[in-house]
């Protein structure tokens, strides 16, 4: 039910923005320079894969897969994440490499949890960075604000590393039986050689992502963006897309674009279309790569329903008949 609510709460947002812009102005802004510019930044969402491959490798505890397999397990929930809702595709990456390689789910499952913490880390530092270029372009208030922020969020991150156990003793009982297990999961990883040197490609994989959406920005001829403004753009579709929500992001990325272009002067009509254009350039080789793996590999779902129905089965047998 409540991936339903979201899925229509993203298809009421998309509804809104159709009902304020005209559709009209925003089809004649899509030409063959903004193709270009999608095709341009290509090259930079490769590599970012490959670093996102590296790094999804680097966190799978025990036995490590290879990079081309991890790369192809991150692809194919990828493209299911873009067809189903509230992320379920990420479960993929898991039952993909139980597949190929024998990882154990929960490993997959471990990898996935810590690999989207970086994520989150990642993202909401471009997002202080940002706002503390922006911030310095006008109000150096709100730069100084982001480094407090920035400041504060390396201490809790060094104080949770070591101190966890008193932190989460602090909290209701009720909160602390339900987080002691994910949290000491985290802290676990993070005290794992491999966490840090995984952080570093997780932040090469969202630098990529930044390098490439500036080269469309750039490029395109819709309207100017400064680096600070773009750092904002960027920091903000890709915070508003993380949400559970259409497939994809869809909608609540866009929004978030209409929302920041609009404050920085363009039309609502231009901001969808570079919002839009900007999502696809950073998505369209993802899609292309997760077809072409699903038409030809088993992504391993199947095989795990399989083995939870057959052992479901032998402890129904071998349950006591009572009599």
């Amino acid at each position: 039910m409540s991936a339903v609510l979201r899925v229509a709460a993203a298809a009421l947002i998309l509804s809104g923005i159709a009902l304020v812009i005209d559709v009209r102005a925003v089809w004649r802004l899509f030409d063959l320079r903004l193709l270009t510019a999608v095709i341009l930044i290509q090259p930079a969402m490769a590599a970012a894969w490959l670093f996102a491959g590296w790094r999804f490798a680097l966190l799978i505890p025990g036995r490590r897969p290879g990079i081309l397999r991890a790369c192809k397990a991150l692809l194919l929930a990828n493209g299911l994440n873009l067809v189903v809702p509230a992320r379920i595709g990420e479960i993929v990456k898991a039952t993909y490499l139980r597949e190929h390689t024998g990882i154990p789910v929960e490993h997959g499952v471990a990898a996935i949890v810590t690999e989207k913490l970086q994520d989150f880390a990642v993202i909401s530092a471009i997002g202080l960075v940002a706002l503390g270029m922006l911030g310095l372009a006008g109000n150096p208030r709100i730069a100084i604000a982001a480094a407090a922020i920035g400041t504060i969020a390396v201490a809790l991150l060094v104080v949770f590393r070591t101190r966890w156990e008193r932190l989460l003793a602090a909290l209701p009982k009720s909160l602390e039986i339900r987080l002691a297990p994910p949290l000491a999961g985290v802290a676990s990883a993070m005290r794992d050689h491999r966490f840090w040197p995984a952080l570093g490609a997780a932040a090469a994989v969202w630098a990529l992502n930044f390098s490439g959406g500036w080269v469309l920005v750039s490029y395109q001829q819709i309207g100017e963006l400064s680096l600070p403004q773009f750092a904002g753009l960027f920091s903000a579709t890709l915070l508003a897309g993380a949400i559970p929500g259409l497939p994809g992001g869809f909608g609540a990325y866009e929004a978030a674009a209409v929302l920041v272009l609009t404050g920085f002067g363009f039309t609502p009509e231009a901001a969808f279309a570079l919002g839009l254009t900007l999502h696809l350039g950073q998505i369209i080789l993802g899609v292309l790569l997760a077809g072409a793996i699903a038409a030809t590999e088993s992504t391993g779902v199947a095989g795990l329903i399989r083995a939870a129905t057959a052992a479901k089965g032998t402890a129904t047998l071998q349950e006591p008949d009572g009599s």
